[in-house]
């Protein structure tokens, strides 16, 4: 079994654009670093655009060209990608995307 050395990376609250998160994933390769949690939502917002859901998103969120870039990175570095979204904290920012979930 491989050890987990892991970096968590709260996009949901803070805005870091796709270059700066491959300087990171670079950086954790270098050091033998191999996972970044990323920690896509809070009550904030939504810290990544999903296709057919963009309203949710928020200002600066990643497009999914981002994350292609980020996933292409993270591979090339050897780093395990763990995406992490928090359901509960969502309703209010679903409802406020005028879009029914139920």
């Amino acid at each position: 079994m491989t050890d987990v050395r892991a970096v968590m990376l709260d996009v949901g609250r803070k805005r870091f654009d796709a270059a700066w998160i491959a300087r990171l994933l670079e950086s954790m390769g270098e050091l033998g670093l191999n996972t970044l949690q990323l920690h896509l939502s809070d009550a904030v917002g939504l810290g990544v655009e999903l296709p057919g859901f963009e309203r949710l998103a928020a200002p600066g969120a990643l497009t999914p060209d981002d994350v292609a870039l980020i996933r292409a990175r993270a591979d090339a570095c050897g780093v395990r990608l763990i995406p992490e979204l928090d359901t509960p904290c969502m309703p209010r920012r679903c409802s406020s995307a005028g879009r029914s979930f139920a």
